[in-house]
């Protein structure tokens, strides 16, 4: 609703700024109190609502009717293969820590909070792509078919 109102700029600005605040508090306290912990989590769960629903009505609203169904599945398909990526890298990263650390514990800790800062700094990256590369609904027409235009 906010980004119907507003556009996408700013819904996607406070999504990305809670959850780069998010990683960074979970970065800075790999051991939190229960409250620090649920107030990250609030703000990630606020973060991922306000950039996936803009960034998806953004995405969708750039394209013609006839291609909505494509984009979607387009999206949600980028969406599930970046989160499995993400997860098996992750796994991958905290177990290089923890093979480094005599302790396993303090080697979960050390993943835990590297993780958090390495996702703040990819989250900022994204932001800053985001705007650098947002552009508002071209006028440039679509082919309705593959053949279009090649006469």
């Amino acid at each position: 609703m906010l980004s119907d109102h507003l556009g996408p700029k700013v819904p996607l600005s406070l999504g990305f700024s809670t959850l780069i605040l998010s990683f960074l508090g979970l970065g800075f306290y790999p051991l939190p109190e229960e409250w620090f912990l649920i107030t990250c989590l609030i703000l990630f769960g606020i973060g991922l609502s306000f950039v996936f629903s803009p960034s998806f009505s953004a995405a969708l609203n750039s394209l013609p009717s006839s291609k909505i169904g494509a984009g979607m599945g387009l999206v949600t398909t980028l969406q599930t293969f970046s989160g499995t990526l993400g997860i098996a890298l992750i796994g991958l990263f905290m177990n290089s820590v923890e093979i480094r650390n005599v302790n396993l514990f303090a080697g979960e800790v050390e993943s835990f909070a590297l993780i958090h800062f390495f996702l703040a700094i990819i989250v900022a990256i994204a932001f800053v792509l985001t705007f650098i590369f947002y552009k508002e609904k071209s006028t440039h027409h679509l082919p309705n078919y593959p053949g279009e235009g090649w006469d």
